[in-house]
């Protein structure tokens, strides 16, 4: 059936042959053109039907009887030469496609806003602080962090923005979505990238130094993990250094480490509780020694600064080694090593132990050892417990080492002597005197087989060249 000179009104429209109807309410909402039946009347952007025969169309118009409007399962369908179609906003952020949203989840979960005046520029202002964000029915607007990865036809994306009606704002489950896909991350010799990685405040992935800059990059992280073995990057401004990865943390898939670094946007620097990881095959072993004198490692230890767990003295230097904290300490039982640079030193040891991965700062004075980390402490000690002097001084020893009153063991002979704190004052510094210093106690054997005091030797703290600091309120706040 020729109907097309009928139909001169619709003009610029012209005649397409009569098409199968169809009938089912989604493909209705996409249907394309101009489609009549009798009384009913649909348009839409895209044919989504197959043609048949115009004798097929017989039903005649309801409101003029000489022309034709389809027929049950069939319609009528015309084109409009001069029709504009809706295409998505053209913005700054690139354009990357529809997207499906019918699943258990949003594909972008965060910060709805529904407007009857919704723009594609809006929705991207209200977005500013994510890396994608989507329009969907006409009127919504979500954001999210992660690029969507179920796309689906242009043509599925047929709703018309209600604030702009020559752009699309997706459809029912449907996103037309924009966002920035950043570059892969780049390579720092002599690192290479690992890739995203887990991490979690409460067990750091890399338990190495921290850094935090406003303008973070892949290259200056590190230049600050110069010696370690591995460095990550992670929420945008941080840098964490480590000796190993932990185990713990896992590998994911790359999208979820899509922060731009502070420093340069086109990289990404991880994400909250995400790590760019980077590792360095040639770095040099490090392993600290089991033994310092008669000081033996012990392990990894709690530690902070309101309540010290190795309290008598501390000195704090930028050529910090295990040695020379040895050597500082070498009148107490015990002594730590914390945040690279800081000694500790005390009789008896506070805190907890932990897991020696929590102590991986390298010493700034020896990059092959560690020296703890932030509130950890690398600790050494000495296996025979000393009693303390004012448990020796006046009483007698009997042979197998212990005291009448105390009843401390100390498992030494006659004539060996026993060094004991009798309490240096921390709140000295290295140009006064220590308080009353380390007391030396000499012991021998008596005739009816115990061992009495001999000698009690006072020992100054500057003479025995023991230099006792106080932590300045600036390098607390550091710490």
């Amino acid at each position: 059936m020729q109907i097309g000179v009928a139909f001169s009104p619709f003009s610029p429209f012209s005649v397409v042959s009569g098409v199968k109807r169809v009938s089912t309410p989604e493909t209705r909402r996409n249907f394309p053109k101009w489609r009549i039946l009798a009384d009913i009347c649909h348009s839409g952007d895209v044919q989504l039907s197959s043609t048949v025969d115009d004798s097929a169309c017989s039903f005649p118009c309801s409101g003029d009887k000489s022309e034709s409007c389809g027929a049950a399962g069939v319609q009528d369908l015309y084109i409009d030469h001069l029709h504009i179609p809706r295409v998505p906003a053209r913005l700054s952020v690139p354009y990357l496609g529809c997207f499906a949203d019918d699943g258990p989840s949003r594909v972008l979960p965060y910060n709805l806003l529904g407007s009857d005046d919704m723009t594609a520029a809006k929705c991207a202002a209200h977005c500013f602080t994510y890396d994608f964000f989507g329009l969907e029915y006409g009127r919504e607007c979500w954001c999210g962090n992660l690029p969507p990865s179920n796309p689906v036809p242009e043509s599925e994306c047929s709703y018309s923005c209600v604030g702009d009606k020559g752009t699309l704002c997706g459809a029912g489950q449907r996103l037309n979505v924009w966002g920035i896909r950043l570059t892969a991350p780049p390579t720092v010799s002599p690192y290479t990238y690992q890739g995203c990685y887990t991490d979690n405040n409460n067990g750091r992935a890399l338990a190495g130094a921290v850094y935090r800059d406003p303008n973070m990059t892949p290259a200056s992280c590190a230049a600050s993990c110069t010696g370690y073995a591995w460095f990550g990057l992670e929420y945008s401004t941080q840098c964490f250094c480590g000796t190993d990865l932990l185990p713990s943390s896992k590998k994911v898939a790359g999208m979820q480490c899509d922060m731009p670094c502070g420093g340069d946007l086109d990289a990404p620097c991880g994400d909250a509780d995400r790590l760019n990881v980077y590792y360095n095959p040639t770095a040099a072993p490090v392993s600290n020694p089991a033994a310092v004198g008669e000081f033996k490692q012990k392990g990894c230890w709690t530690d902070s600064q309101s309540a010290r767990s190795l309290p008598s003295a501390v000195l704090r230097r930028n050529d910090m080694t295990i040695g020379r904290c040895a050597s500082f300490c070498k009148a107490f039982n015990y002594f730590g090593v914390e945040f690279g640079s800081q000694c500790y030193c005390g009789n008896s040891l506070g805190g907890a132990q932990v897991s020696e991965s929590q102590c991986g700062e390298l010493c700034v004075g020896e990059s092959t050892e560690t020296c703890g980390a932030a509130d950890r402490l690398t600790v050494y000690g000495i296996d025979v417990k000393q009693p303390l002097a004012q448990d020796l001084v006046g009483e007698d020893l009997f042979a197998d080492g212990s005291t009448a009153e105390s009843g401390v063991e100390s498992g030494f002979e006659s004539g060996s002597e026993l060094r004991f704190d009798s309490g240096f004052d921390t709140e000295h510094d290295s140009d006064e005197e220590a308080g009353d210093g380390d007391v030396i106690v000499v012991v021998e054997e008596a005739g009816d087989g115990e061992m009495d005091v001999v000698e009690e030797i006072a020992v100054d703290a500057q003479s025995a060249e023991v230099e006792v600091l106080e932590m300045t309120e600036e390098e607390e706040e550091e710490e």
